[in-house]
């Protein structure tokens, strides 16, 4: 039975709990889809005392640890960090919750550019935090040591300590093992400099290391076993296409679980590491690929399978798991997703999160000896019970025949038929959309433009053939695929033909430039938001990465494809254009450089072009903050009423 009585649990548990009333609103502000996530993650302490909660506050991520009484006021205790962003929150034990940390500065590494983190181990009942390896490493710094830090195990029958890997003053990347109150670290594992990922079992006797082949997509999967010397089991691609993927040790000693091919996607196998072969199929998920594994971390034992259809899904081993999922499923009949985040050792007490495409998450603490679920927090409480615009999905045909999958949001209470209409291909291209909650898509539509999120061929998730038909394909197939898209929209009576525009991030910043490089006539106008715009530039940047063999696969070689490259660079084809242009730019982007916004502004500008650049200041890649972000969304809205417009939500 899920109650939203709140009272019987501690006010300071509460925190995040902001439940806005359906009061009549025309609709809901830029504010309500711009700020960051009241609550981005819950997590209970093993016995149950305390608990975690990743909220918002002033536009920052901080750390609220509360404790858990049934009477009386309820302690709790704030953690900020002013000086990078908080991605991430874990208890090492009942005691201890450790909080990963990134740094927005830039630093170098030799020619690249990388953001720096690490975890700081801190008290839930009082006393000092304790930064974790605050000592030299082969980055010379001294807060943030670490390139994507991450803890490979909590080794669950010694909660004093996990194993985290350490890139040392000798360059090798080796496997420590870390009191999570001292900090005292004792060598674990070696690895190599080469080496760059680490898994082990759940005691810590199993282990498996990934060393990169020097400046190429190809990486050495080596094992130890107990009594045994570190032995190469594999060889395979890195990227979203890998075609062998070490996943966790089972309990049978010999046996691995990894994600292999299996007609086109991801599927469980086992790996027998004594003989070296693939074993017997685990889990095919139906038209999909596995997306991760869950396992017990006490027993070791093969929990569930999660993957991504249209929306996310898990199919569980355990009956007693999979008789709960049931059990939620039942009780919060309109969400698609609903999901354990954390529990307790003795399984008395789980933290539930519930979305779907039209309900931002949900929090609920759920007591399973007294059946009874309790809402504590809402990710977006602004926006409660305010309708939201219907999601479908629907299917056309390329041009060469092609299936392409897509999405479409309509605003709500609309007829669907001649709409505005905002195209949003995604990002990566490498990634995909599904059908949850989309803060960027959901306020397009409340604002009552219809959006279409096209996953044009080089998109994920839909079978390694369909991935593989988007290699060198920017600005050509790709970018057809939109077009299609918005043709068959058209075709269909649902988009005004005279009233679309292109908006996107990232790649999808680069697929509304060159949409309005490649399709003049199409749009009335284009929006990027951190977009690439030259190819060349960018893989000129990319050479000083490992990445540039994935990038030149993807995307062409810079000499013997120069001139294709030029065509499909939106920045040395800005003569083409005919439409506004909004450029909006995060200047600490690392992944995009902003210099990619500033180089197409000179361009349109040196054309004759209409034009606007937005920089964000202090902004990275992925609109970690929620000023900046609100910032985006207003002169999003700006710029197509000025060009659009929307007409009225009927």
């Amino acid at each position: 039975m899920v109650r939203s009585v709140f009272a019987c649990l501690g006010a300071a548990l509460l925190v995040a709990l902001l439940v806005v009333p359906a009061a009549a609103r025309k609709r809901p502000s830029v504010e309500a889809f711009g700020n960051l996530p009241l609550v981005d993650d819950i997590q209970i302490a093993p016995d149950g005392r305390h608990i975690a909660v990743l909220r918002r506050n002033m536009g920052r991520r901080i750390v609220v640890i509360s404790d858990v009484k049934l009477k009386g006021k309820a302690r709790k205790k704030a953690f900020d960090f002013k000086d990078g962003s908080i991605e991430h929150i874990s208890w090492a034990n009942s005691d201890r919750l450790l909080i990963t940390i990134e740094q927005q500065a830039r630093a170098f590494i030799g020619q690249s550019e990388h953001d720096f983190t690490r975890i700081v181990s801190v008290s839930a009942t009082g006393g000092k935090t304790k930064t974790l390896f605050k000592r030299p490493s082969r980055y010379g710094r001294a807060n943030f040591v670490q390139v994507n830090t991450w803890v490979v195990s909590q080794l669950p029958d010694d909660p004093q300590h996990v194993l985290i890997p350490f890139g040392d003053s000798d360059r090798d990347f080796n496997l420590y093992k870390v009191d999570v109150e001292s900090g005292r670290t004792k060598l674990f594992a070696g690895g190599r400099r080469s080496t760059h990922s680490w898994m082990v079992d759940r005691t810590g006797e199993r282990l498996l290391r990934m060393d990169l082949h020097e400046r190429s997509e190809k990486a050495d999967v080596l094992v130890r076993l107990p009594g045994e010397d570190w032995k190469k089991i594999a060889t395979t691609k890195l990227g979203a296409d890998t075609e062998f993927e070490p996943l966790a040790f089972s309990v049978r000693p010999n046996i691995l679980y990894v994600a292999a091919n299996k007609d086109g996607y991801g599927a469980l196998y086992e790996y027998d590491l004594q003989s070296n072969q693939l074993g017997k199929l685990v889990y095919a998920p139906p038209g999909a690929s596995i997306d991760g594994i869950g396992m017990d971390k006490h027993t070791g034992k093969l929990l569930a399978v999660t993957y991504v259809a249209d929306q996310p899904e898990i199919h569980h081993f355990d009956k007693q798991r999979a008789a709960l999922q049931a059990k939620l499923d039942r009780s919060f009949p309109d969400t698609p997703v609903n999901r354990i985040i954390s529990s307790t050792d003795d399984r008395k007490v789980r933290i539930i999160e519930t979305s779907g495409p039209n309900q931002p998450s949900r929090y609920f603490y759920f007591d399973t000896e007294k059946n009874h679920a309790i809402e504590v927090a809402q990710a977006y409480p602004d926006l409660f019970e305010v309708p939201m615009g219907p999601l479908r999905k629907l299917t056309y045909r390329a041009r060469d025949g092609l299936t392409i999958p897509a999405y479409l949001t309509m605003p709500p209470g609309a007829q669907g038929k001649n709409m505005p209409l905002v195209v949003l291909p995604h990002g990566g291209p490498a990634a995909r959309d599904s059908m949850t909650f989309d803060y960027w898509a959901q306020f397009l539509a409340s604002r009552g433009y219809a959006v279409l999120q096209p996953q044009f061929r080089g998109s994920t998730g839909f079978g390694k053939p369909f991935a593989d038909a988007g290699e060198r394909e920017w600005g050509g197939k790709m970018q057809d695929d939109v077009t299609d898209g918005v043709k068959y929209v058209i075709e269909q009576g649902v988009a005004d033909p005279d009233r679309i525009c292109i908006l996107g991030g990232s790649y999808g910043g680069y697929a509304a430039l060159m949409g309005a490089v490649k399709t003049p006539d199409l749009y009335k106008c284009a929006i990027s938001f951190a977009g690439v715009s030259d190819l060349l530039l960018m893989l000129r940047d990319e050479r000083k990465e490992l990445s540039i063999h994935y990038w030149e696969r993807h995307i062409g070689d810079a000499g013997k494809d120069r001139e294709k490259l030029i065509a499909t660079s939106p920045a040395r084809q800005a003569e083409k254009i005919r439409i506004p242009i909004l450029l909006i730019h995060g200047k600490d982007d690392l992944i995009v450089p902003y210099k990619h916004s500033e180089s197409m502004a000179d361009a349109l500008k040196d054309a004759g072009k209409p034009f606007k650049l937005v920089p964000l200041e202090g902004e990275d890649h992925y609109l970690t903050f929620g000023k900046t972000r609100i910032a985006m969304l207003r002169e999003t809205e700006k710029f197509l009423a000025q060009y659009l417009g929307a007409g009225p939500v009927r």
